[in-house]
């Protein structure tokens, strides 16, 4: 795949968190954690005339203004306080109200207050008041939190009525939200320093036992601060609260809390990496695929986030997981691909990359489960986060081809010839043998691993699994760079007894994989002309009847497609093959290659069985018709004798 000009790529690090990981919503006034307060109130029960929100706002900076907050501040004490604070409530949702309420500190006035009110529903609206202006309010200075307006609605928490608590809670998540997003400005002061008390209070609160919905404001509070801040999210990031969040996502009370908890612990995961192995432990392995599969895509979302993590982090739980869990987690991994958002498709795009990374046989065990159709079929889409992630995907894809190509290259070398590196064939006979992921792999796929008995049957594993990983077209192009022909050619050249003919087939199904892929030949010519085509021209001698006519098979069709005159092939670069040509490189290496390698060999491919003699009077029809100064060649080598014999034996 190749990202479209306008799409930066990025490294895999920088797309694990998507912007939208991040999107938060309110803590107070949120529908989804309880019903909002009635705001109606009686005109007739407030001693002042009344304004209109939208008429409020224009005059914020104005002396009516001013006189009617001291009007509203004179009646909250009186008789008719419940409908004044209501009243007052529908004012102060906007910004510019907001901002200027609490820069002229009357958001203290009214946290003061609960300490000496004795009416729970009073304390239920100032608390509500206080949450609605911290919300709305984008400017809070310093004052406000020096005010102790924290201690306050803390205070407000020990209140044994559930709506003061639930109002208390709310109001500090929205106090303590914004106290977060300042604890990463070295320009704010220290006031805004959220301590490790506060913390223990908020906490205390999602503990079970607790009323439900205070639960799920606290919930809300950590997930919002630790969305937004490092320094305020770490401190929120421990055992303890990652077992409450799990406890809440395990038996929450609706969806939204559930959703709630799942971000807030993809959140405290990627802050502490530290409290993964304990989270995946308590939700269950199966729990979380299941969830993984079937739950809502914010869930979805924030569950492949905790996994990338995981993988990242703690990649062997997340293998010791998959082996005792095996048919769970690849086919919510393919689920997903299949229908979830672009931002999760990428996501997963993302965790198949990390698994690979740390070991490629999860390159079959993907591929099995359909994996990779889903992956091309995302290849297919524009949006740029996608985009992204799949060439992240593919550039580990590569990596781990050339690095697992070169282990067997070096262990073949050193087990055949005793000239390769000794360090890399002990690296990977221990590494595969102390490998849990392989020694499962073996026992499933045996179609892998021919002879298990055989000392080359790992390079006869791993050359199958990279012969895999070319089922994804999206990958085939990296799986085999241009550079890889030449090790791959090495291998298949090495491989010359029975015992390695498993191998040499495997290595031949890349190689025909490369083939069927039009756009690669005229981009790896060089490499195919110089490596490719001579190691599968040595092998027209060897015994094996079906590898023999599958190597001179594929060097007729490459040839063909190099000498077709079907241009439109080729049409990003031109044709290859050019017979008037006296300075293309390409025209001489094929001109060198039939005259010193394929010619030469045709008086004995003509005296084989078919097919072989017919793929070589194709070849040379293609050949003749492109550059009719063969024919004289032909006649040179004595090579027309060879094709009427072949003629008169097949007409007897």
């Amino acid at each position: 795949t190749a990202a479209s000009a306008d799409t930066p790529l990025k490294p895999l690090d920088q797309l694990l968190v998507h912007p939208s990981d991040s999107t938060v919503k309110p803590i107070i006034g949120n529908h989804d954690i309880e019903k909002s307060l009635d705001l109606t109130y009686q005109p007739d029960k407030l001693p002042f005339s009344l304004w209109k929100p939208e008429d409020f706002a224009q005059c914020v900076e104005t002396q009516r203004f001013e006189k009617h907050i001291v009007e509203i501040s004179k009646a909250i004490t009186g008789p008719s306080s419940l409908h004044v604070l209501a009243y007052f409530e529908s004012l102060i949702q906007n910004t510019n109200v907001a901002n200027k309420l609490i820069d002229n500190m009357f958001i203290t006035y009214l946290a003061r207050m609960l300490s000496t009110l004795k009416s729970n529903a009073i304390k239920v609206r100032v608390c509500s008041a206080i949450g609605t202006l911290i919300r709305h309010a984008t400017i809070i200075e310093n004052e406000v939190a020096e005010s102790g307006i924290s201690e306050l609605l803390q205070d407000a928490l020990k209140d044994r009525h559930d709506k003061v608590r639930r109002k208390a809670i709310a109001a500090l998540g929205e106090y303590l939200f914004y106290a977060a997003t300042q604890m990463d400005d070295e320009a704010a002061g220290s006031a805004w320093n959220i301590g490790a008390n506060t913390v223990g209070v908020v906490v205390k609160c999602m503990k079970p036992g607790e009323d439900e919905v205070v639960r799920y404001y606290a919930c809300k509070t950590v997930e919002n601060i630790a969305s937004q801040s490092i320094s305020a999210g770490y401190m929120f990031s421990t055992v303890e609260t990652a077992s409450l969040l799990v406890n809440i996502f395990n038996n929450p009370k609706n969806e939204g809390m559930k959703v709630s908890a799942a971000v807030a612990l993809s959140h405290i995961s990627r802050l502490n990496t530290s409290v993964i192995p304990m989270v995946f432990d308590l939700i269950g392995f199966q729990n979380f695929c299941a969830t993984l599969g079937d739950g809502t895509a914010r869930i979805q979302q924030a569950l492949i986030t905790l996994l990338l993590y995981a993988i990242k982090s703690s990649y062997p739980l997340i293998e010791k997981l998959y082996l005792q869990n095996s048919t769970e987690l690849i086919p919510e991994i393919s689920r997903l691909l299949e229908g979830s958002n672009s931002v999760v498709k990428g996501k997963v795009l993302l965790g198949i990359a990390l698994l690979m990374e740390n070991n490629i046989l999860w390159v079959p065990l993907l591929g099995a489960k359909g994996v990779y159709q889903h992956i091309d079929r995302a290849a297919k889409e524009s949006f740029k986060y996608l985009v992204q992630c799949l060439e992240a995907l593919c550039d580990i894809a590569e990596k781990c081809a050339s690095e697992t190509l070169s282990l067997i290259v070096d262990d073949l070398l050193t087990k055949t010839t005793g000239n390769g590196n000794k360090a890399s064939k002990t690296d990977l006979d221990s590494r595969l043998e102390s490998d849990a992921l392989f020694k499962h792999f073996i026992k499933t796929h045996t179609a892998f691993s021919p002879n298990s008995r055989s000392s080359f049957y790992k390079s006869m594993t791993l050359i199958n699994v990279l012969k895999d990983t070319m089922k994804c077209a999206a990958f085939k192009a990296r799986i085999i760079p241009s550079r890889a022909i030449k090790p791959l050619c090495t291998v298949f050249s090495l491989c010359d007894s029975k015992d390695y003919e498993p191998l040499q087939f495997g290595v031949m199904r890349m190689f025909e994989a490369l083939a069927e892929t039009p756009r690669l030949l005229p981009a790896y010519c060089d490499s195919i002309l110089q490596h490719l085509l001579p190691a599968l021209l040595a092998k027209v001698y060897c015994k094996n009847e079906e590898l023999r006519c599958s190597c001179f098979k594929l060097v007729c069709d490459v040839l063909a497609q190099y000498m077709s005159d079907k241009k439109y092939i080729f049409f990003l670069i031109g044709s290859i093959y050019d017979p008037r040509s006296s300075s293309s490189a390409a025209s001489k290496a094929i001109n060198e290659l039939i005259l010193k390698q394929l010619f030469p060999k045709y008086g004995f491919i003509f005296t084989d069985a078919d097919p072989m003699p017919t793929f070589a009077l194709k070849l040379l029809s293609t050949i003749t018709e492109c550059n009719i100064a063969f024919v004289g060649v032909l006649h040179k080598l004595k090579l027309l004798s060879h094709i009427l014999d072949y003629y008169a034996c097949t007409s007897q």
